[in-house]
């Protein structure tokens, strides 16, 4: 009788700790499972979209910061991203304001379309 108490008791702790995910045993603060892939840009979130740029403006400047972690605050005027490395280039959008959509050089070499999301309330 003792025996099948200690196996039942084994048996109810293995399945509780298996009913964990990995996401929450290996998390480090906060998790990097933000909805899409973005780039803060003058306090401002651009979420990547699947349109390309055929005609850029001018360059606006390059991501200064690169982080996969959902808890990253972001100096202000700091620009960032989730998806895009430091260094990678930020352009205006020919015909559209900066306010609302913005560009960024792709790993292929052309450009694809961001578009703002309104504040980012991290800052």
């Amino acid at each position: 009788m003792r025996a099948a108490v200690v196996l039942l008791l084994i048996a109810i702790c293995t399945g509780i700790t298996a009913c964990g995910s990995d996401d929450v045993r290996n998390r480090k603060g906060s998790s990097a499972d933000w909805n899409s892939r973005f780039v803060v840009w003058e306090g401002r979130l651009y979420s990547i979209t699947k349109e390309s740029v055929q005609r850029t403006g001018a360059k606006l400047g390059t991501v200064s910061r690169y982080s996969d972690e959902e808890s990253e605050r972001v100096r202000p005027g700091a620009t960032f991203s989730n998806y895009f490395p430091k260094g990678t280039e930020i352009y205006a959008v020919d015909g559209t304001e900066a306010g609302k959509s913005i560009a960024v050089r792709a790993k292929n070499g052309g450009f694809v379309r961001l578009d703002s999301q309104g504040e980012y309330p991290y800052s």
